[in-house]
């Protein structure tokens, strides 16, 4: 038997205690916190990173869990805004078909207007600060061309 086992069968309570201590704590720390590795993280927005989270005194990990936070409620709300513009859309359906050859703009979950340019299109889109939305048109042959944009 290799040394190492020889200790551990000899002082079996001390290390079973020593395990335990060990497990409690790896299960407590695992219920709220984990390490992770971050692979191709940018050198100079982590350094940035840090800097910030030291000025404000706070970590890295509580910085890094805020912006998190932050970003995934900025994707809760980019996805309602789409199933709003969804919605629109399905809304004015049948009204872009009868208007073939022209642009519908749909953004912020609402019909902006039909536009007989794609130039007059976006600028509307600009003019009402939208930095997604769909632009739609219906060809005169059945077709239908549109897009997603986001910027």
């Amino acid at each position: 038997m290799p040394a190492g086992w020889r200790y551990i069968f000899r002082h079996r309570e001390r290390v079973r205690d020593s395990l335990n201590f060990i497990n409690l704590f790896n299960a407590d720390f695992a219920r709220n916190m984990s390490d992770v590795l971050l692979k191709k993280v940018d050198r100079k927005l982590y350094s940035r990173l840090k800097a910030e989270a030291a000025a404000r005194g706070k970590t890295v990990g509580e910085v890094f869990n805020e912006a998190v936070r932050v970003w995934l409620m900025a994707q809760r709300s980019r996805d309602i805004e789409k199933e709003r513009n969804l919605e629109a859309y399905l809304d004015i359906k049948d009204e872009i078909l009868e208007h073939p050859g022209e642009y519908f703009v749909i953004a912020k979950g609402s019909f902006l207007g039909r536009f007989r340019t794609l130039h007059d299109a976006f600028k509307q889109m600009r003019e009402n600060k939208t930095t997604k939305g769909f632009v739609i048109r219906s060809q005169p042959s059945g077709e239908w061309l549109g897009g997603s944009i986001e910027s």
